[in-house]
């Protein structure tokens, strides 16, 4: 019944090894492996499976990934972001962005990131491997408060238009305008609200054309917030308001994208009083993304004119479907609690990251070669067990990293992480260590080979124990001191560190314990303790002629 069970766990530790292996096997083995053996190469390796959506059937397709990488092993950009100046955050307005720019890293398929508080600065870290700094800003940064704008108006109804070449200041992630520059970058205006409302110039000249202007003016005009008073409150028509169900279609008729939104019922109310006004002279509603007008392709600003009055739903046309896609998944994901701004900016380059992959790969086989090599000369038949349990250790280790943890995900290798992998190599092999050395013990005063094994793995146990325990305690100060101080290297040194312990524990209790029982009840294997043991007693020299597990103590030898 023993060897039964035996058998059995070691069938499933060679399908385990066997599918660790196809998981972690390089795409280029040469870089990492003796060149001189023609390796066969990872790609190309895909697993199709049948799917039905909808009233469709076609075959969902499971390439195998990469392993996954950190900053300093990939390259990318880690930006640290803070409140714009004027403007305070509280912890949960820090802690409602973080989890806005989580969602927008899982939309943006930006894999492998970090998104962490820091709370002794009163900022976020964003942590984005490979992705450029600029791309990481426009997709992962933006404040994405989305505003419908009107034009300026005087009491005529004519609209404020800037000079040609002019520009327009407007206050930070909004479209109150602030000042009008001419084409020379002077001040030509500065606006203020007067006690009615009304933007109105406080110093300089504000210039003013009648609707509707010509088409190539409508860049040139003045914006303000759309507002409408309700219950005795001024509402501005913003995102805040949108449900976060927006999503992109194409009209039947001229095959354009669409993006479709809708507002909850505060946001149908001041739409319906802000549109009801505009649509008396058809005055355009221009929507703004963080201060900016939103353009078009032909970089034009979207600016619709108001033909009726629009409630619960609308649509923004001009886009192209790349942009009104990007659009959609920034509204969707939500605006920012308070704007934020990049305050540091840190980009990695990829080619330092790709030779310190290779180099800790290397250095990772060397050890794993020196080790193997001091067990079967100093353990003899145990040591190369454990060199075979060693190699199985490695190959489910990489395979857990590559695959991950149940709501985790892959693990996340930094270069800190790929030392404490080396590290755990070493460790790995001392649970064997204590067991083959208890096991020593026990053939040495003549014990049966299968006691002494059983006795071994016992004894050693308690030690074996105690010094994993030790190690978690000590990761888990790792992991608290490295998330504590935004130190992707030092957390990554201590996750990688803790499951390598972890799957220690069960390569040394049920790997090589399976393994070894096995060999101790082959009968010409058994029989000759010097394959066990390099300082065998005198008196037990000679192969035992009994059973095979009987070492020494029998009258039959």
């Amino acid at each position: 019944m023993r060897r039964r069970w035996n058998l059995i766990l070691l069938l499933l530790i060679l399908a385990l090894t066997a599918f660790s292996v196809i998981t972690i096997w390089p795409s280029n083995p040469d870089r990492y492996l003796p060149n001189f053996i023609p390796w066969p190469e990872g790609k190309g390796i895909k697993f199709s499976f049948p799917t039905i959506e909808g009233n469709n059937f076609g075959l969902a397709t499971i390439e195998r990934r990469a392993m996954s990488l950190g900053l300093d092993l990939r390259g990318g950009t880690r930006l640290v972001l803070a409140p714009e100046e004027g403007f305070t955050a509280s912890g949960e307005d820090l802690e409602g962005a973080r989890k806005i720019i989580e969602r927008r890293v899982n939309e943006f398929g930006v894999a492998e990131s970090e998104v962490n508080l820091l709370k002794d600065i009163n900022a976020i870290s964003v942590q984005l491997p490979g992705i450029n700094p600029e791309e990481a800003i426009e997709k992962i940064g933006r404040t994405a408060l989305l505003q419908f704008c009107e034009p300026v108006q005087n009491a005529s109804g004519d609209v404020a238009i800037m000079p040609a070449s002019g520009s327009v200041e407007y206050r930070p992630q909004t479209c109150e305008p602030l000042k009008v520059f001419d084409a020379d970058g002077n001040t030509a205006a500065a606006l203020m609200r007067d006690e009615d409302g009304e933007i109105v110039a406080e110093s300089g000249e504000l210039e003013f054309a009648p609707w509707p202007v010509p088409v190539d003016q409508v860049d040139l005009i003045v914006w303000q917030p759309a507002r409408a008073e309700l219950d005795g409150e001024v509402l501005t028509l913003d995102g805040n308001f949108l449900r976060t169900n927006t999503f992109v279609f194409r009209d039947q008729v001229l095959q354009r994208p669409l993006l479709a939104f809708e507002w909850d019922g505060t946001g149908a109310d001041i739409s319906e009083v802000v549109t009801e006004r505009l649509a008396t002279r058809n005055y355009p509603l221009a929507p703004f993304l963080d201060g900016e007008p939103i353009r078009g392709d032909d970089g034009r600003i979207i600016a619709p004119n108001v033909q009726s009055v629009i409630t619960n739903q609308g649509t923004i046309s001009g886009l192209s479907q790349q942009d009104a896609q990007e659009l959609s998944t920034l509204l969707n994901t939500g605006a920012f609690p308070v704007p934020l701004r990049v305050v540091q900016q840190q980009d990695v380059d990829a080619t330092l990251g790709e030779a310190a992959v290779r180099n800790s790969v290397i250095a990772g086989e060397v050890a794993l070669f020196l080790i193997m090599l001091f067990l079967v000369a100093y353990y003899r038949l145990p040591g190369l067990i454990a060199s075979l349990a060693l190699v199985i250790y490695t190959a489910f280790s990489l395979a857990v990293f590559k695959i991950g943890l149940p709501d985790i995900g892959p693990i996340v290798l930094t270069l800190g992480g790929v030392a404490a992998f080396i590290l755990s190599l070493g460790m790995a092999i001392d649970a064997n260590i204590l067991i083959f050395e208890r096991m020593k013990e026990e053939l040495r005063v003549g014990r049966n080979l299968i006691v002494a094994l059983d006795d071994g793995f016992n004894r050693a146990w308690s030690s074996i124990r105690d010094s994993n325990i030790s190690t978690f305690i000590t990761c888990i100060i790792l992991f608290w001191f490295g998330s504590r101080f935004d130190e992707a290297s030092i957390k990554g040194f201590a996750i990688v560190l803790a499951i390598g312990v972890a799957i220690s524990m069960f390569s040394a209790i049920v790997v090589t314990r399976t393994f070894m029982r096995l060999i101790v009840g082959y009968r010409p294997i058994a029989r000759r303790l010097w394959l066990f043991i390099p300082d065998v007693p005198e008196d037990l020299r000679q192969p035992t002629r009994g059973a095979p597990a009987v070492a020494g103590g029998s009258e039959e030898r």
